[in-house]
Protein backbone atom coordinates (compact mmCIF):
# COMPACT_ATOMS: atom_id res chain seq x y z
CA UNK A 1 0.00 0.00 0.00
CA UNK A 2 1.10 3.40 -0.87
CA UNK A 3 2.12 5.73 1.49
CA UNK A 4 -0.06 8.80 1.77
CA UNK A 5 1.67 12.43 2.13
CA UNK A 6 -0.77 14.38 4.53
CA UNK A 7 0.29 17.50 4.38
CA UNK A 8 1.92 19.04 1.10
CA UNK A 9 5.05 21.04 0.93
CA UNK A 10 4.31 24.92 2.40
CA UNK A 11 5.47 27.90 1.35
CA UNK A 12 5.98 30.03 4.73
CA UNK A 13 7.21 33.54 4.66
CA UNK A 14 8.49 34.71 8.17
CA UNK A 15 8.71 38.50 8.85
CA UNK A 16 11.02 40.56 11.54
CA UNK A 17 12.44 44.30 12.09
CA UNK A 18 15.93 43.11 10.98
CA UNK A 19 18.84 40.02 11.20
CA UNK A 20 21.72 41.70 13.35
CA UNK A 21 21.47 39.10 16.12
CA UNK A 22 19.41 38.24 19.49
CA UNK A 23 17.20 35.53 20.05
CA UNK A 24 14.17 36.70 17.19
CA UNK A 25 16.41 36.59 14.90
CA UNK A 26 18.23 33.46 15.75
CA UNK A 27 14.45 31.73 16.05
CA UNK A 28 13.96 32.82 12.90
CA UNK A 29 16.98 31.41 10.62
CA UNK A 30 16.70 28.48 12.44
CA UNK A 31 12.87 27.40 11.60
CA UNK A 32 13.45 28.61 8.28
CA UNK A 33 16.36 25.62 8.36
CA UNK A 34 14.30 23.23 9.73
CA UNK A 35 11.74 24.03 7.54
CA UNK A 36 13.74 23.67 4.25
CA UNK A 37 14.76 20.10 5.20
CA UNK A 38 11.41 19.14 5.92
CA UNK A 39 10.84 19.75 2.24
CA UNK A 40 9.05 23.24 2.98
CA UNK A 41 9.82 26.45 0.97
CA UNK A 42 10.63 29.49 3.35
CA UNK A 43 10.87 33.03 3.04
CA UNK A 44 12.23 36.13 4.98
CA UNK A 45 11.89 39.21 5.08
CA UNK A 46 13.53 42.02 6.91
CA UNK A 47 15.72 45.04 6.84
CA UNK A 48 18.71 42.96 6.86
CA UNK A 49 21.75 42.47 8.22
CA UNK A 50 24.73 40.27 9.29
CA UNK A 51 23.08 36.79 10.09
CA UNK A 52 21.39 37.19 6.23
CA UNK A 53 24.58 35.09 4.98
CA UNK A 54 23.23 32.16 7.07
CA UNK A 55 20.07 32.39 4.57
CA UNK A 56 22.22 33.18 1.97
CA UNK A 57 24.42 29.88 2.49
CA UNK A 58 21.12 27.57 3.00
CA UNK A 59 19.78 29.23 -0.16
CA UNK A 60 16.74 30.47 1.43
CA UNK A 61 15.37 33.88 0.09
CA UNK A 62 15.25 37.07 2.11
CA UNK A 63 13.56 39.98 1.32
CA UNK A 64 15.51 43.21 2.35
CA UNK A 65 13.31 46.24 2.86
CA UNK A 66 12.61 48.52 6.01
CA UNK A 67 10.44 46.10 8.09
CA UNK A 68 12.18 48.22 11.31
CA UNK A 69 10.48 51.52 10.75
CA UNK A 70 7.70 52.76 12.98
CA UNK A 71 6.38 55.09 10.87
CA UNK A 72 2.57 54.27 9.83
CA UNK A 73 3.47 55.29 6.31
CA UNK A 74 6.30 52.89 5.85
CA UNK A 75 4.55 50.26 7.54
CA UNK A 76 1.22 51.07 5.23
CA UNK A 77 4.11 50.77 2.15
CA UNK A 78 5.77 47.11 3.51
CA UNK A 79 2.15 45.87 3.40
CA UNK A 80 2.15 46.38 -0.18
CA UNK A 81 5.31 45.18 -0.80
CA UNK A 82 4.91 42.36 0.96
CA UNK A 83 1.77 41.68 -0.83
CA UNK A 84 3.49 41.63 -4.15
CA UNK A 85 6.04 38.80 -2.23
CA UNK A 86 2.77 36.88 -0.93
CA UNK A 87 1.53 36.59 -4.86
CA UNK A 88 4.74 36.78 -6.67
CA UNK A 89 5.71 33.39 -4.44
CA UNK A 90 2.01 31.57 -3.77
CA UNK A 91 2.96 31.94 -0.14
CA UNK A 92 0.73 29.75 2.01
CA UNK A 93 1.08 31.88 5.04
CA UNK A 94 2.61 34.79 7.07
CA UNK A 95 4.51 34.65 10.22
CA UNK A 96 5.37 37.66 12.33
CA UNK A 97 7.79 38.27 14.53
CA UNK A 98 7.65 42.08 15.62
CA UNK A 99 5.27 44.87 16.03
CA UNK A 100 5.98 46.66 13.09
CA UNK A 101 6.46 44.47 10.74
CA UNK A 102 3.90 42.33 12.15
CA UNK A 103 0.95 45.59 11.04
CA UNK A 104 2.23 45.51 7.50
CA UNK A 105 1.94 41.50 7.59
CA UNK A 106 -1.67 41.48 9.02
CA UNK A 107 -2.65 44.40 6.29
CA UNK A 108 -1.07 42.53 3.66
CA UNK A 109 -2.60 39.08 5.34
CA UNK A 110 -6.00 40.89 4.99
CA UNK A 111 -5.58 41.46 1.01
CA UNK A 112 -3.99 38.85 -0.03
CA UNK A 113 -6.82 36.46 1.91
CA UNK A 114 -3.95 34.25 3.50
CA UNK A 115 -3.53 32.78 7.07
CA UNK A 116 -1.51 35.61 9.40
CA UNK A 117 0.24 34.14 12.64
CA UNK A 118 2.46 35.68 15.19
CA UNK A 119 4.46 34.47 17.90
CA UNK A 120 4.42 36.77 20.59
CA UNK A 121 8.83 37.03 21.87
CA UNK A 122 7.80 39.77 24.93
CA UNK A 123 5.68 41.49 27.21
CA UNK A 124 5.60 44.78 25.13
CA UNK A 125 5.20 46.89 28.37
CA UNK A 126 2.70 49.72 28.76
CA UNK A 127 0.96 52.20 31.28
CA UNK A 128 -1.95 52.74 31.95
CA UNK A 129 -1.82 56.36 30.50
CA UNK A 130 -2.94 57.77 27.55
CA UNK A 131 0.00 57.19 25.67
CA UNK A 132 -0.05 53.57 27.42
CA UNK A 133 -3.17 52.91 25.79
CA UNK A 134 -1.89 53.73 22.68
CA UNK A 135 0.93 51.78 23.19
CA UNK A 136 -1.66 48.66 24.12
CA UNK A 137 -3.60 49.13 21.00
CA UNK A 138 -0.05 49.27 18.87
CA UNK A 139 1.14 45.56 20.67
CA UNK A 140 -2.89 44.11 19.67
CA UNK A 141 -1.36 43.24 16.66
CA UNK A 142 0.57 40.54 18.34
CA UNK A 143 -2.69 39.27 19.04
CA UNK A 144 -4.76 39.20 16.19
CA UNK A 145 -3.38 36.21 14.33
CA UNK A 146 -5.19 33.13 13.36
CA UNK A 147 -2.60 30.80 16.12
CA UNK A 148 -1.11 33.02 18.49
CA UNK A 149 2.03 31.95 19.58
CA UNK A 150 3.77 32.27 23.25
CA UNK A 151 7.06 31.63 23.72
CA UNK A 152 6.35 30.52 27.99
CA UNK A 153 3.74 30.03 29.97
CA UNK A 154 5.12 33.62 31.34
CA UNK A 155 3.80 35.33 28.10
CA UNK A 156 0.64 32.92 27.92
CA UNK A 157 -0.34 34.11 31.19
CA UNK A 158 0.45 37.97 30.07
CA UNK A 159 -1.67 37.49 26.89
CA UNK A 160 -4.33 36.53 28.36
CA UNK A 161 -4.47 38.95 30.99
CA UNK A 162 -4.09 42.00 28.65
CA UNK A 163 -5.12 40.77 25.15
CA UNK A 164 -7.89 38.31 25.37
CA UNK A 165 -10.70 40.54 23.24
CA UNK A 166 -7.80 40.54 20.34
CA UNK A 167 -7.79 37.01 20.65
CA UNK A 168 -9.28 34.39 18.26
CA UNK A 169 -11.33 31.60 19.52
CA UNK A 170 -8.54 28.50 20.03
CA UNK A 171 -5.78 31.08 18.49
CA UNK A 172 -3.53 30.70 21.37
CA UNK A 173 -0.78 28.25 21.87
CA UNK A 174 2.06 27.29 24.07
CA UNK A 175 5.38 26.64 22.35
CA UNK A 176 8.75 27.00 24.32
CA UNK A 177 11.25 28.49 23.13
CA UNK A 178 14.00 25.41 21.89
CA UNK A 179 17.80 24.82 21.70
CA UNK A 180 19.50 22.66 19.22
CA UNK A 181 20.50 19.98 21.45
CA UNK A 182 22.92 18.53 18.86
CA UNK A 183 24.96 21.85 18.86
CA UNK A 184 24.68 22.41 23.13
CA UNK A 185 26.46 18.69 23.42
CA UNK A 186 28.95 18.70 26.13
CA UNK A 187 30.22 15.80 24.73
CA UNK A 188 30.93 16.81 21.21
CA UNK A 189 32.93 19.98 22.01
CA UNK A 190 36.76 20.56 20.77
CA UNK A 191 38.94 20.89 23.72
CA UNK A 192 41.16 22.59 21.42
CA UNK A 193 38.23 25.08 21.21
CA UNK A 194 38.16 25.56 24.90
CA UNK A 195 41.38 25.70 25.83
CA UNK A 196 41.96 28.94 22.71
CA UNK A 197 39.29 30.63 24.30
CA UNK A 198 41.06 29.96 28.05
CA UNK A 199 44.08 31.61 26.38
CA UNK A 200 42.26 34.75 24.37
CA UNK A 201 40.67 35.19 27.78
CA UNK A 202 43.80 34.78 29.66
CA UNK A 203 42.06 32.00 32.06
CA UNK A 204 43.71 29.13 33.73
CA UNK A 205 43.02 25.91 35.63
CA UNK A 206 43.05 27.93 38.92
CA UNK A 207 40.24 30.28 37.89
CA UNK A 208 36.44 30.00 38.98
CA UNK A 209 34.72 30.86 36.13
CA UNK A 210 30.66 33.03 35.72
CA UNK A 211 29.46 33.27 32.56
CA UNK A 212 27.04 36.01 31.84
CA UNK A 213 25.88 36.01 28.46
CA UNK A 214 23.07 38.16 27.24
CA UNK A 215 23.48 41.80 25.37
CA UNK A 216 24.57 44.75 27.87
CA UNK A 217 21.48 46.84 28.42
CA UNK A 218 20.91 48.05 32.07
CA UNK A 219 17.98 45.39 32.35
CA UNK A 220 20.25 42.20 31.57
CA UNK A 221 21.69 43.18 35.69
CA UNK A 222 25.18 43.75 34.30
CA UNK A 223 25.56 45.89 37.39
CA UNK A 224 24.44 43.55 40.05
CA UNK A 225 26.47 40.79 39.41
CA UNK A 226 29.80 43.34 39.47
CA UNK A 227 28.15 43.85 43.14
CA UNK A 228 28.23 40.41 44.32
CA UNK A 229 31.36 39.66 42.89
CA UNK A 230 32.27 42.05 44.84
CA UNK A 231 31.42 40.69 48.16
CA UNK A 232 32.81 37.72 46.71
CA UNK A 233 36.29 38.20 45.69
CA UNK A 234 37.88 38.24 49.15
CA UNK A 235 37.48 34.76 49.31
CA UNK A 236 37.90 33.85 46.16
CA UNK A 237 40.57 36.02 44.42
CA UNK A 238 40.75 34.10 41.14
CA UNK A 239 36.93 34.04 40.77
CA UNK A 240 36.64 35.64 37.13
CA UNK A 241 33.44 36.81 35.71
CA UNK A 242 33.26 36.91 31.68
CA UNK A 243 30.61 39.10 30.09
CA UNK A 244 29.33 37.65 26.85
CA UNK A 245 27.33 40.38 24.26
CA UNK A 246 27.62 43.16 22.54
CA UNK A 247 26.37 46.65 23.62
CA UNK A 248 24.70 46.64 20.31
CA UNK A 249 25.09 51.00 20.33
CA UNK A 250 25.03 51.53 24.17
CA UNK A 251 28.62 52.66 24.73
CA UNK A 252 27.70 54.88 27.86
CA UNK A 253 26.54 51.71 29.89
CA UNK A 254 29.49 50.07 28.67
CA UNK A 255 31.95 52.81 30.02
CA UNK A 256 29.60 53.05 32.99
CA UNK A 257 29.93 49.22 33.69
CA UNK A 258 33.78 49.45 32.66
CA UNK A 259 33.83 52.40 35.88
CA UNK A 260 32.38 50.00 37.99
CA UNK A 261 34.72 47.89 37.58
CA UNK A 262 37.87 50.32 38.22
CA UNK A 263 36.58 51.45 41.20
CA UNK A 264 36.06 47.98 43.03
CA UNK A 265 39.21 47.40 42.07
CA UNK A 266 37.94 44.02 39.58
CA UNK A 267 40.14 44.75 36.42
CA UNK A 268 42.01 41.40 37.11
CA UNK A 269 38.30 39.21 37.69
CA UNK A 270 36.27 40.97 35.22
CA UNK A 271 36.25 40.11 31.36
CA UNK A 272 34.58 42.10 28.56
CA UNK A 273 33.66 39.56 25.43
CA UNK A 274 31.54 41.34 22.44
CA UNK A 275 30.86 38.49 20.44
CA UNK A 276 31.70 34.43 21.40
CA UNK A 277 31.88 32.23 18.06
CA UNK A 278 31.35 28.89 19.74
CA UNK A 279 29.36 29.27 22.67
CA UNK A 280 29.28 25.56 23.78
CA UNK A 281 32.90 25.85 24.34
CA UNK A 282 32.62 28.79 26.09
CA UNK A 283 29.67 27.03 28.53
CA UNK A 284 32.27 24.33 28.91
CA UNK A 285 34.75 26.26 30.63
CA UNK A 286 32.33 27.90 33.12
CA UNK A 287 31.89 26.71 36.61
CA UNK A 288 28.38 28.54 36.15
CA UNK A 289 26.18 30.86 34.44
CA UNK A 290 24.29 33.86 36.01
CA UNK A 291 21.20 35.58 34.17
CA UNK A 292 20.28 38.54 36.53
CA UNK A 293 17.50 40.35 34.77
CA UNK A 294 16.00 42.90 36.86
CA UNK A 295 12.96 42.54 34.60
CA UNK A 296 10.74 39.66 34.08
CA UNK A 297 12.37 37.71 30.42
CA UNK A 298 9.95 36.44 28.25
CA UNK A 299 11.95 33.53 27.74
CA UNK A 300 15.61 33.70 28.71
CA UNK A 301 17.22 31.43 26.27
CA UNK A 302 20.46 31.24 27.96
CA UNK A 303 19.16 29.27 30.97
CA UNK A 304 17.99 26.60 29.06
CA UNK A 305 21.48 26.28 26.77
CA UNK A 306 23.68 26.36 30.32
CA UNK A 307 21.32 23.04 31.54
CA UNK A 308 21.94 21.43 27.75
CA UNK A 309 25.57 22.18 28.74
CA UNK A 310 24.99 20.69 31.76
CA UNK A 311 26.33 23.77 33.26
CA UNK A 312 24.86 25.32 37.09
CA UNK A 313 22.60 28.60 36.35
CA UNK A 314 21.19 30.79 38.80
CA UNK A 315 18.89 33.11 37.65
CA UNK A 316 16.49 35.97 38.72
CA UNK A 317 13.21 35.04 39.83
CA UNK A 318 11.01 36.96 37.52
CA UNK A 319 9.11 36.09 34.35
CA UNK A 320 10.02 32.87 32.64
CA UNK A 321 13.13 31.94 34.30
CA UNK A 322 11.31 31.22 37.25
CA UNK A 323 9.17 28.71 35.38
CA UNK A 324 12.39 27.10 33.62
CA UNK A 325 13.91 26.45 36.45
CA UNK A 326 12.88 24.14 39.53
CA UNK A 327 14.34 25.73 42.25
CA UNK A 328 17.51 23.90 43.98
CA UNK A 329 16.56 21.22 41.64
CA UNK A 330 17.69 22.37 38.08
CA UNK A 331 18.97 25.23 38.83
CA UNK A 332 18.63 28.15 41.59
CA UNK A 333 16.39 31.68 41.68
CA UNK A 334 17.38 34.82 43.05
CA UNK A 335 15.72 37.54 44.67
CA UNK A 336 16.03 40.02 41.24
CA UNK A 337 18.16 43.33 41.74
CA UNK A 338 19.32 41.77 45.09
CA UNK A 339 23.21 41.71 44.61
CA UNK A 340 23.71 39.92 48.56
CA UNK A 341 21.25 37.39 47.50
CA UNK A 342 23.04 36.81 44.35
CA UNK A 343 26.64 36.39 45.76
CA UNK A 344 25.20 34.18 48.65
CA UNK A 345 23.71 31.84 45.45
CA UNK A 346 27.19 32.28 43.62
CA UNK A 347 29.15 31.28 46.76
CA UNK A 348 26.37 28.00 48.06
CA UNK A 349 26.66 26.51 43.86
CA UNK A 350 30.94 27.17 44.05
CA UNK A 351 30.76 24.90 47.04
CA UNK A 352 28.22 22.30 46.27
CA UNK A 353 28.83 19.68 44.03
CA UNK A 354 25.92 20.35 41.45
CA UNK A 355 26.51 17.18 39.01
CA UNK A 356 23.20 15.41 40.23
CA UNK A 357 21.39 18.91 39.72
CA UNK A 358 22.93 19.59 36.35
CA UNK A 359 21.78 15.87 35.02
CA UNK A 360 18.31 16.44 36.25
CA UNK A 361 18.23 20.26 34.33
CA UNK A 362 19.74 18.50 31.62
CA UNK A 363 16.96 15.73 31.53
CA UNK A 364 14.46 18.72 31.91
CA UNK A 365 15.63 20.13 28.50
CA UNK A 366 15.85 17.57 27.08
CA UNK A 367 12.04 16.11 27.80
CA UNK A 368 10.74 20.00 27.01
CA UNK A 369 13.06 22.18 25.33
CA UNK A 370 14.86 20.97 22.58
CA UNK A 371 14.39 22.84 19.37
CA UNK A 372 12.74 20.14 17.24
CA UNK A 373 9.98 19.84 19.51
CA UNK A 374 9.52 23.85 19.10
CA UNK A 375 10.36 23.58 15.11
CA UNK A 376 7.20 20.61 14.82
CA UNK A 377 4.62 22.35 17.10
CA UNK A 378 4.79 25.63 14.86
CA UNK A 379 4.30 23.20 11.99
CA UNK A 380 1.71 21.56 13.67
CA UNK A 381 0.11 25.35 14.41
CA UNK A 382 0.06 26.51 10.80
CA UNK A 383 -1.44 23.14 9.38
CA UNK A 384 -4.30 23.86 11.70
CA UNK A 385 -4.59 27.35 10.92
CA UNK A 386 -4.28 26.73 7.10
CA UNK A 387 -7.16 23.64 7.70
CA UNK A 388 -9.25 25.97 9.28
CA UNK A 389 -9.12 28.55 6.33
CA UNK A 390 -10.17 25.96 3.70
Amino acid sequence: MQEQKNHPPLQILQVLPALQSGGVERGTIDLASFLQKKGHTPFVASKGGDLCRILEEKKIKHFSFDLASKNPLVILKNAFRLKSIIKANKIDLIHARSRAPAWSAYLASKITNIPFVTTFHGTYNFQKTFLGLLKKAYNSVMARGEAVIAISQFIQDHISAHYLKNLKPNALSLINRGVDLKEFNRATVSQDHIQSLKKQWSLTTEHKIILVPGRLTRWKGQGIVLRALENLISQNPYLVCVFIGSDQGRHAYTQELKEQVRKALLENNVRFMDHVDDMPAAYCMGDLVVHASTDPEAFGRVIIEAQAMEVPIIASNLGAPAQTIEQGKTGWLHKAGDAEDLAAKIRHVLETDCSPFTKKALDHVQENYSDQLMFEKTIAAYERVLKRDC
